[in-house]
């Protein structure tokens, strides 16, 4: 308890004060006494604040303590209300009570009044720190929620410094005070530790100051992975340009590292506008925000690393692609007027020989526009273009490529697909590149056998189904939706079933050693899949090693 107590008494009587004076005074309590007895003094009493307790009598001529009990409540709601009476019943006093008094006393028996004031002195202590643990909860569960929100913005994937400035706006409302706060990052080519986002100051001043001033304190916090506190910035020595945080009203200053992998990345600094103590609670959110920026930051560049590697790699594609097919293109022209005899007779072993050669030519070839089509799917270059078809027309095409393709003499190529008249709505290039691609590789991959290429309708209901119409000319493009399957099925070595969920990636291929039996760039596949994603079709695999595979694609008639 303090050496002395100072109490606010409403009461009419001044023989009354000196009575409770009296009564504390026999238990060593001392106490100043301001006595009022009307509801402007009390008012004005309060304003003036710093009470430790209140006395009120319950009736006076022009007020009462019910009357001051609401003002005390509002003004100053922590203060102890203890009613002092002498005409007041219990069930009176208990209503009072109930609307917030501490507790009451007769005044006949003011010798309770110390055990009284002590109990509301202890009462009062335990519910300001009961207010406080609330508080503390309270403040934890937001700390809870801004880390969680943070989270969700870096694993949405926003822009970095959208997502710093969420956590700089989070440091603020965290903070009893104004404060400035700011994101530095450094960089490992030129050592220093440059400006990345702030709040709370002018970026472009901000920019353009830290360009003046050398970055010691903030490459100390890089080099050695640990906080620093600054009590006075404006005073301290080591302070290189203290003229600028003056304009700026920044006085005390705490960093923290950014650390991902082990590795510095920059400085999460916050500066207070008044001196302040930084306690080891602030200092430990910091290092949690400053973990959630360190991931946020390493994840954008992990991000700008891989986006630039694939832009020099597409780039590297496209362009060797055009060197090589240049010559290529050239080559087959002078081979193809050898074969022809446009340049002196060839006889049977040359004509051989040039037919070898030929095919290497047109494989190669193949392979590069295999190349520059991924390239261009890569760079979301590749469009749709529905245009309505014979779809006989296109397979009949299709088919008759293949006659003269054709070279393996052990495998059959067959062919099903119903003749009637039918037209669909689709990309007919694609199509025939998807088709292209599946029959290529069933060919590759097939060395004695069949290849069979089957066609048939489905209706959109079916589909999951596989239900076939019974022809497609019973289609009703009226009633219902059509879609087309195209089935590709081989009897050549298969495919494991652990590596079905691969087969479509880029550049995948089953056997990738030196010594493979079987050629390609593993595009083939990846193109067919992107290409049937395009046209909002499906494709499934049936297939297991040493027993052939099936490649079902089912493309919809765009309406």
């Amino acid at each position: 308890m303090k050496d002395a107590l100072r109490i606010l008494h409403l009461e009419a009587n001044p023989s009354d004060v000196d009575a409770a004076v009296a009564a504390l005074a026999a238990e060593g309590i001392a106490c100043e006494f301001l006595r009022v007895e009307t509801r402007a003094d009390f008012v004005a009493a309060l304003e003036q604040s710093g009470f430790d307790l209140i006395f009120a009598e319950y009736s006076l001529p022009n007020f009462d303590a019910p009357s001051a009990l609401a003002i005390a409540i509002e003004k100053s709601p922590d203060t102890p209300f203890i009613l002092v009476s002498g005409t007041v019943g219990e069930q009176t006093a208990v209503e009072l009570l109930k609307k917030g008094a501490t507790d009451y006393v007769v005044k006949h028996r003011l010798f309770k009044l110390p055990i009284v004031i002590r109990r509301a002195f202890r009462e009062a202590a335990e519910r300001s720190e009961r207010r406080r643990a609330e508080e503390k909860a309270e403040q934890n569960l937001q700390r809870i929620r801004a880390l969680h929100e943070i989270e969700n913005a870096i694993a949405a994937a926003l822009d970095l410094s959208d997502v710093l400035r969420l956590l700089l706006e989070k440091i603020e409302l965290f903070s009893p005070f104004p404060v400035v706060a700011t994101v530095r990052l450094l960089n490992r080519e030129s050592g220093e530790v440059e400006p990345l986002v702030c709040r709370n100051l002018d970026e472009a001043e901000w920019r353009i100051n830290k360009k003046r001033t050398p970055s010691g304190r903030a490459k100390r916090i890089c080099e050695t992975k640990a906080s620093l506190v600054v009590r006075n910035i404006q005073t301290d020595p080591q302070t290189f340009n203290q003229e600028v945080y003056r304009q700026c009203g920044l006085v005390s200053f705490l960093g923290v590292p950014l650390i991902a992998k082990g590795h510095s990345m920059g400085v999460l600094s916050v500066y207070t506008k008044m001196e302040h103590e930084f306690c080891q609670e602030e200092i430990e959110f910091l290092y949690t925000l400053a973990d959630q920026a360190a991931i946020a930051i390493h994840n954008a560049q992990l991000y700008d690393g891989m986006a630039r590697a694939n832009r020099v790699k597409d780039e590297f594609l496209g362009v060797m692609s055009h060197e090589l097919r240049t010559p290529l293109i050239v080559l087959l022209g002078y081979i193809g007027l050898l074969k022809d005899g446009m340049m002196g007779e060839v006889n049977k072993q040359q004509e051989n020989a040039l037919e070898k050669l030929l095919a290497c030519a047109l494989d190669e070839i193949n392979m590069i526009n295999t190349i520059i089509l991924t390239t261009q799917i890569e760079a979301r270059t590749i469009t749709r273009e529905y245009r309505s078809l014979e779809l006989s027309d296109l397979l009949d095409h299709l088919r008759s490529t293949y006659k003269v393709q054709t070279d393996k003499k052990d495998v059959k190529l067959t062919w099903s697909y119903p003749t009637a008249p039918a037209r669909i709505t689709t990309d007919g290039e694609k199509l025939k590149q998807i088709l292209h691609n599946l029959i290529n590789n069933a060919l590759k991959f097939t060395d004695k056998g069949t290849v069979a290429v089957t066609v048939r309708a489905l209706a959109a209901s079916k589909v999951d189904q596989g239900s076939e119409l019974s022809s497609l000319d019973s289609y009703d493009a009226s009633k219902q939706r059509m879609w087309v399957e195209f089935r590709v099925t081989d009897t050549g070595i298969g495919i494991s079933k652990e590596t079905h969920r691969f087969i479509f990636d880029k550049f995948y291929q089953v056997d990738s050693s030196q010594t493979r039996a079987y050629g390609g760039v593993g595009l083939g596949l990846y193109i067919v899949k992107k290409f049937t994603d395009l046209l909002g079709g499906q494709i499934e695999l049936e297939s297991e090693s040493g027993k052939g595979s099936t490649f079902a694609v089912t493309i919809p008639s765009q309406s």
